[in-house]
């Protein structure tokens, strides 16, 4: 545990490198940095505004509404989530190949976020139009398979024992499918301005909220998040 928070625990702002603060200003990536910092710590309160600043830069607004609202989520705050995941799919487009790809982890995440709040015929629809998007949405295809392992654990309460089989059946094949994606294979954006360092944003999973250990694994599901290798600016326009 120890050795795990001075990995993630924040630096003092003393011991980072000039050139390396010159480099997150100079990619705008400041706040997206210390934002996600401040998330894998599990200070979702405090990555809020860093995200909320980080929204602000014109390149990285999409990533950082996203991560935003995985803090949200994290914090139980499913309906504010929600709403911001509603944002960027409002905003993102669906003329480029990025734009795809950004739209389908937004309905990803959605669909986590519905079955956070109990809306689980809303979270398989969701789920449904990020694997429609991108049929390597491997997060999708496997969420999908655990909200119809909680809706065969909601039937079970409801002593409805013939519904469970197809619930699980579909649950099953849905693993299998999840299994097959390369899910391991890395997706890099790049953001920047035109006329300034280009940044390197990766995608990443992250199971957030109290859905959490020792929560039943059906209950849980994973988000995709975004990060920022701050090594990955280049020094082109530096």
């Amino acid at each position: 545990a120890k050795r795990f928070n001075e990995k993630v625990s924040a630096p003092n702002r003393d011991a980072i490198r000039d050139s390396r603060v010159k480099e997150m200003r100079l990619g705008y990536v400041t706040e997206f940095c210390r934002g996600n910092e401040l998330f894998d710590k599990k200070d979702y309160e405090d990555s809020l505004s860093e995200y909320a600043l980080a929204s602000e830069v014109g390149s990285l607004r999409l990533f950082a509404l996203i991560n935003r609202g995985n803090a949200l989520k994290a914090l139980g705050l499913a309906e504010e989530a929600i709403a911001i995941y509603q944002d960027v799919l409002d905003e993102a487009g669906l003329d480029t190949v990025d734009g795809r790809l950004v739209h389908s982890f937004a309905y990803n995440n959605l669909g986590a976020a519905c079955q956070d709040a109990g809306r689980l015929e809303q979270s398989l629809q969701h789920l449904q139009s990020a694997v429609s998007l991108n049929k390597n949405c491997y997060l999708a295809i496997r969420n999908r398979a655990n909200v119809h392992m909680h809706l065969a654990t909601n039937l079970q309460k409801t002593a409805q024992p013939s519904l469970l089989p197809p619930q699980h059946e579909t649950a099953l094949g849905l693993y299998a499918k999840a299994m097959e994606n390369d899910w391991h294979l890395p997706i890099v954006f790049q953001a920047g301005e035109p006329d300034g360092p280009r940044v390197l944003v990766r995608v990443e999973a992250r199971v957030t909220s109290h859905r959490e250990e020792p929560a039943a694994k059906v209950l849980r599901n994973t988000v995709y998040h975004f990060t920022s290798n701050i090594t990955h600016v280049t020094s082109t326009y530096v």
